[in-house]
């Protein structure tokens, strides 16, 4: 039998780069035992924000249970969780954002992938591309839309610091120069660097945005209020142009899929329209939970003290480490970043390829890492094949064997 797809199936249903990357190593992971494993962010346990994770949702369960899963919800998220929301954030950041201006669906990347779709793509008689204007970012932006070719990756300033550091500026010019632009999408923190946006990045890239009559999405995965692996001190903007996401999943939850979007009442609308139309509703049970946490405080309070504090630990021990591991005879660099869950690596040699590398990392010495190729998409530049992303997520321990693994394949480009 022969099976017909229609052109969108056939572009939603192709496997990302990502996703190839995750069975392979999935594979791997069952083949073999003691692997050392700095590849992906899955989030840590951190010990007192999972057990105020776990207490609250047995409260709900035992309490709250036939009230919260007994019944169908609202597309535009539970009404109690959207005013406490609203609630949390204007007395945080002294703003006045309305309940019709957040909308809470199944994790920030389902989120993402309807704005996206509303505001990118053929409008009328023209196409509105989706720009990510820095690259490195996160790889799950490369197949958000529908109409893969309206997806426009920048390539990024780079400034040298020191001995061994290296960061990344917004190629602005290059930016102003694009038309038709849909929406300017972004992380922040950034995925893999751990770069935070400085405000004048940020209002740069807003008044862009006003210009081009196009939104600017941040997606505040890993940042401020929540979950805080990255804390900073600016807070997020609040601006027309501005659509916002939140996420619960580097909070600990990345199983439940739950993210907040704030923005544009009418975007929101449609944005609402189409979770309601694609699935009814986000599951109800860890919208009442948050609720709960978000009363007096306790959720942040457990953030700040535990996970901030927690991952800013993992990542000086391991940038020391590389620090102290790597061959001094090669040339290599750390990004300069705002620690968080990853450590970025620029491997300034000209044999050198992350994605040759990865395969015989984990052939000769058992250890995974993440080629940095991957959050530069289709990137034709030499530095694009140059970077490789280690996760500090592991214990000390794998920390340690894998940085001393990498440091030993790595002698190998050394003449």
């Amino acid at each position: 039998m022969t099976t017909v797809y229609s052109d969108i199936g056939v572009v939603v249903s192709k496997p990302s780069k990502l996703r190839e990357y995750l069975n392979n190593l999935s594979s791997f992971l069952l083949e073999e035992s003691e692997v050392n494993n700095l590849s992906i962010g899955n989030p840590s346990f951190v010990s007192p924000l999972a057990e105020l994770w776990a207490q609250e949702f047995a409260n709900v369960v035992e309490q709250e249970f036939q009230l919260v899963a007994g019944k169908y919800s609202l597309s535009r998220g539970n009404p109690d969780l959207i005013q406490e929301w609203r609630n949390f954030y204007n007395k945080k950041y002294s703003t006045d954002v309305k309940t019709e201006e957040i909308v809470i669906g199944p994790g920030s990347q389902m989120l993402i992938f309807c704005v996206v779709n509303i505001l990118c793509g053929i409008c009328g008689s023209e196409r509105r591309n989706l720009v990510l204007p820095i690259l490195p970012d996160y790889s799950g932006y490369f197949s958000l839309s529908l109409n893969r070719t309206t997806v426009v990756g920048l390539s990024p300033l780079i400034e040298v610091s020191g001995d061994r550091g290296f960061t990344y500026k917004i190629d602005f010019k290059a930016l102003e120069s694009l038309r038709n632009i849909g929406a300017i999408l972004l992380s922040n923190p950034m995925n893999p660097t751990g770069k935070v946006l400085s405000e004048d990045e940020l209002s740069q890239l807003i008044d862009i945005a006003v210009r081009k009559d196009c939104f600017l999405i941040i997606d505040n995965a890993y940042g401020n209020p929540i979950p805080k692996v990255i804390d900073y001190c600016h807070r997020p903007l609040v601006h027309e142009r501005v659509i916002n996401l939140f996420s619960l999943s580097k909070a600990g939850l990345p199983g439940e899929r739950l993210g907040i979007m704030m923005g544009d009442n009418e975007v929101l609308n449609k944005v609402s329209s189409f979770l309601s139309n694609s699935m009814l509703h986000s599951s109800q049970l860890p919208q009442v939970v948050l609720k709960n946490l978000l009363k007096g405080g306790r959720l942040e309070d457990t953030m700040s003290n535990s996970v901030t504090p927690y991952y800013k630990e993992k990542y000086d021990y391991a940038h020391s480490l590389l620090l102290a591991q790597l061959p001094p005879g090669l040339s290599w660099r750390l990004y300069s970043g705002h620690s968080g869950m990853f450590i970025w690596i620029w491997i300034d040699e000209p044999g050198f390829d992350c994605e040759e590398f990865y395969e015989m990392l984990k052939k000769n010495r058992k250890t995974i890492i993440m080629p940095g190729s991957f959050f530069f998409d289709n990137e034709d530049r030499i530095h694009s094949k140059q970077c490789i992303r280690v996760s500090v997520v592991s214990s000390k321990e794998e920390i340690a064997r894998g940085v001393v693994a990498i440091a030993k394949e790595l002698s190998n480009y050394v003449d």
